[in-house]
């Protein structure tokens, strides 16, 4: 709606001349708050707040007993098992020359047609590793920590909840999380419940601290967004025996019904679009490959040429000391993007969110070409049409996915402080106010 659309709720007023700014839109209040902290003797402190959250009057607070190379070991024992069971998972009945090549879970974005035994299989492991994490992180250690755990897991079954995590020192892929319904128990082959990973039943966001907060508004005048669309062109190429699958193109297009899109495919173009009017973008999307450096440090990747690579410390050469202004929705459509331990500067997702990005979305596994394609456009027809907020697109994204095509892939794409990110419209004789949300 817009300022005119005056209905019963409307009220006028005068301050400023007539232009004071409307407040931001409307949040959902936070149900379940976990913050994670460094303790002075080792380890993490874990502090829960919560309506369903109380022991004896007071919020659970543990310690987990655990130093930062366990818990990176824990997690990524949780993304090894992922790579193994499902994205390098190869049919050992497929036959024929391409073989080796065959690898159900990845070649098709519907896995309603792949042998039921394999894919349950394949989610009894997914789940038996979020359930091991979720263990680790929540239970393995003294009572106070088990009493927590104990009621967090009572909280997420209670209802629907919504929930942060904010850490600066340990980030987990808490949507890939297992907690089982009837408890401490690991589940059972064939008896998975899709509902008990928190990223198919509630609404989840990691958020760093920061010397700001930021509110969910992504504001912009005018009847479209901003969007920018940087990619790989390779990806719509041609593939495994001749097939030509279309990746980015789908995705652009649906952009380019909503949005006034900027493309660019070479290094040279992002860096010069990104260090200008690119950096009052609403949406960003990236969409190629991903690559570690020898130090562990992610890389985009628009071509095979070394040249063509981005770095954490391009973007912030790039977007410099103004950052992103319009603080976008960000989505990083590229294997293991979204995988972060800490906040740590040198990383491609941390980087963004430390220099204005609004909330950002990314992916902790390597993520096929074809689901990658998929989710990006699902989820850009709900929020860029409707202007509904992200989390609960994101959520809708992997229940589509995981419960009607039985594809768990869209749990692995984890979300930074974007639960309530949303494009908001304002007129254009009102500066910086609100219209609506």
């Amino acid at each position: 709606m817009t300022r005119y659309d005056l209905g019963p709720a409307n009220s006028i007023d005068n301050v400023n001349n007539f232009r004071r700014p409307l407040p931001a839109c409307e949040g959902r209040d936070r149900t379940l708050n976990i913050r994670i902290t460094a303790a002075p003797q080792g380890g993490y402190d874990v502090i829960a707040v919560g309506n369903d959250l109380r022991i004896r009057g007071q919020f659970p607070v543990g310690l987990l007993e655990a130093d930062p190379k366990t818990v990176k070991g824990w997690i990524d024992d949780l993304h090894e098992t992922w790579s193994e069971q499902v994205i390098e998972w190869q049919d050992p009945a497929a036959v024929g020359p391409e073989a080796n090549y065959r690898r159900p879970f990845t070649d098709a974005v519907d896995l309603r047609t792949v042998d039921r035994a394999a894919v349950d299989r394949m989610w009894h492991s997914v789940a038996s590793a979020g359930y091991q994490l979720f263990w680790q992180l929540f239970h393995n250690g003294g009572p106070a920590l088990r009493e927590l755990g104990d009621q967090v897991w009572a909280a997420l079954w209670r209802r629907e909840q919504v929930v942060t995590f904010t850490s600066n020192d340990l980030v987990a892929p808490w949507s890939m999380l297992y907690v089982p319904r009837e408890g401490w128990h690991r589940p059972k082959l064939g008896a998975v419940d899709p509902q008990a990973f928190l990223g198919y039943r509630h609404l989840v966001e990691h958020r760093f601290e920061r010397k700001y907060e930021l509110n969910g508004d992504i504001r912009f005048t005018g009847e479209r967004i901003a969007a920018s669309a940087y990619y790989d062109e390779r990806l719509d190429g041609p593939r495994r025996g001749g097939t030509r699958t279309a990746v980015v193109a789908p995705v652009v297009a649906t952009l380019e019904r909503h949005a006034t899109t900027h493309r660019a495919t070479t290094r040279q173009a992002v860096d010069e679009h990104l260090s200008g009017e690119g950096a009052a973008a609403h949406l960003i999307y990236f969409c190629c490959h991903c690559v570690l450096s020898a130090t562990g440090e992610a890389h985009l990747r628009l071509a095979d040429d070394a040249e063509e690579r981005i770095s954490a410390g391009d973007f912030k050469f790039w977007i410099g000391t103004e950052g992103l202004r319009s603080h976008p929705l960000v989505l990083l459509n590229a294997c293991q993007s979204g995988r972060l331990y800490t906040a740590s500067a040198s990383q491609l997702s941390a980087t963004l969110l430390e220099h204005g990005a609004g909330s950002l979305l990314a992916p902790c596994v390597n993520i096929p070409a074809g689901f990658a394609a998929a989710f990006a456009e699902h989820l850009f027809k709900q929020v860029l049409p409707l202007g509904r907020p992200l989390g609960p697109a994101v959520r809708s994204a992997v229940r589509t996915f995981a419960g009607k095509r039985r594809n768990p892939l869209g749990l692995t794409y984890s979300l930074y402080q974007g639960i309530d990110s949303h494009f908001c419209q304002m007129e254009a004789s009102d500066g910086l106010a609100a219209a609506g949300g």
